[in-house]
């Protein structure tokens, strides 16, 4: 998988929302409800927005939290052992 970060405009960043959103920790204000749901797991950017969340998850996960998507949060986001 492709190392992630801020300003990558790309599909793995889709991969990444829906992963997060699967992982749960997410709550309604963060894509503002069912319609905005959609938006937000179409969107390719990475922005500073998912780079908090991925903050979050990676402090959920016990991992260091620089916000950046790789070698270590990937298979913790795709449940891989």
């Amino acid at each position: 998988m492709p190392v992630l970060e801020v300003g990558d405009d790309c599909y793995d960043v889709k991969t990444l929302r829906a992963n997060l959103f699967a992982r749960g920790g997410l709550n309604e204000k963060v894509y503002g409800g069912a319609v905005g749901l959609r938006s937000w797991l179409e969107s390719t950017k990475y922005d500073a927005a998912l780079r908090e969340d991925v903050m979050a998850f990676q402090r959920r996960m016990n991992l260091a939290d620089d916000g950046v998507v790789g070698a270590k949060t990937w298979p913790a986001l795709l449940r891989v052992p």
